[in-house]
């Protein structure tokens, strides 16, 4: 359902880089190949005698060996912790060690190059007028720029760093939990959460720190549903990674989920807000059951059973892994709409294939006390009494039906 990326470098590279980036790393890797190609047999020839003699083509050998078995095993599969970074130094040693016998060609090139470099020097010489402090002073830019690059390498690695420390004490917190209201007061917890927010400081552009960011809120909420403020602070966390990657689908699941705890409490009404996000988690993703199921519920919930319905004809049409789950959902729509038989008709399907499901005979019960079908509605009340004895929705319906039978015998 979720491909993480392209199983082939060369169409991987495409997509992620585009055609200049594919064309740019197809000529490195040629180039390569020509330039080691026309050097390969000087190698032995260039290498001092005695017992060393050889060893830079055997290095250079092992070199390219390892280069063809990263470039065959990247058009199959792309890993998740790729191993570029050996393939690039491999490559830059294999240019190094090639490259060094340039130096050794003729001593005719040595000298052109050191006549050339003693007529620049006379000339400099000549021409130098400036001070030396201006000749040092276009370094700075460079100089700034590599400092700039090292601080935020450093702040790239923080940011790792603090959302490990806080992962393993949210980890530990929610081993260890408080009661929903107490929650944030848990050291532990609390020390996780500014953890995770000191990683986004670090790193504000990616991602991947802010989504267990908000995963933890929605446990919070789970423990706490009534804390409206933490609620509009995952929501504004939500906003904030969408500005990031405007197609990120946890971000609109969670934005959705927070409004609907957020519509549950204050009874106003966010359906603006809530199925165009989850619309929108469709359209990024359509392969997710799971994004289809909670905008059917809301739809259900909602009363909209015209959409849920619609909604659920996609599902059916989707290779999935939770009929009963479906066909419960449908059973449902039917029973909001009053279709009882339809309502017998889907329970029954489902107690064809799970044969002791309280949930399916508790509908046909159901259903037949609103028709009124009383003596069958106990009939099915006495199979799930069969299966669980104790079960308090079975035993109050069939209070309901004796009642109602006693008082028509009475009258």
């Amino acid at each position: 359902e979720n491909v993480l990326g392209i199983h082939n470098d060369i169409l991987d590279k495409a997509t992620t880089c585009g055609v200049i980036g594919l064309g740019t790393y197809l000529w490195i890797i040629v180039t390569f190949v020509t330039f080691v190609k026309r050097h390969f047999n000087r190698l032995e020839k260039h290498t001092p005698g005695g017992i060393g003699q050889g060893n830079d083509r055997l290095i250079l050998s092992g070199l390219l060996a390892c280069l063809v078995g990263y470039l065959v095993q990247q058009q199959f599969t792309v890993i998740k912790y790729p191993i570029t970074l050996h393939f690039w130094v491999f490559l830059a040693v294999s240019v190094v060690l090639v490259n060094s016998i340039g130096e050794k060609d003729t001593s005719a090139k040595i000298a052109t190059k050191e006549r050339i470099f003693q007529k620049k020097s006379t000339a400099g010489t000549i021409q130098r007028t400036r001070p030396v402090f201006l000749f040092y002073l276009c370094y700075l830019p460079i100089v700034g720029f590599l400092v700039y690059s090292l601080c935020y390498l450093i702040h790239i690695y923080k940011a790792d760093v603090m959302h490990k420390k806080g992962l393993d004490f949210l980890t530990y917190a929610t081993k260890h939990p408080e009661p929903g209201d107490k929650l944030d007061k848990n050291p532990y917890w609390e020390k996780g959460l500014e953890y995770y927010k000191a990683s986004i400081s670090y790193n504000p552009k990616q991602t991947l720190y802010r989504h267990p960011l908000v995963g933890a809120y929605l446990f919070m909420l789970k423990k706490n549903p009534d804390n409206v403020d933490l609620i509009k602070q995952t929501i504004k966390e939500c906003e904030e990674i969408i500005k990031i990657d405007s197609n990120d689908e946890l971000a609109y699941n969670y934005i959705a989920q927070a409004y609907d705890l957020l519509e549950d409490i204050t009874k106003l009404n966010y359906s603006n807000k809530i199925i165009p996000s989850l619309e929108k988690t469709i359209t990024i993703n359509p392969y997710k059951v799971t994004h289809y199921i909670f905008l059917c519920t809301y739809y259900i919930k909602k009363g909209f059973y015209d959409e849920a319905n619609a909604i659920l004809d996609k599902i059916y049409s989707m290779p999935h892994n939770n009929d009963i789950f479906l066909k419960k959902l449908k059973v449902v729509i039917y029973g909001k709409r009053g279709k009882w038989e339809d309502v017998i008709k889907e329970s029954e399907q489902i107690l064809s294939t799970k044969t002791d499901d309280i949930d399916a005979y508790q509908n046909i019960a159901t259903a037949y006390y609103m028709m009124k079908k009383y003596d069958d509605a106990k009939r099915t009340l006495e199979k799930i009494l069969l299966i669980s004895p104790g079960d308090r929705s079975a035993n109050n319906l069939l209070q309901a039906i004796n009642h109602l039978k006693h008082k028509n015998d009475t009258h």
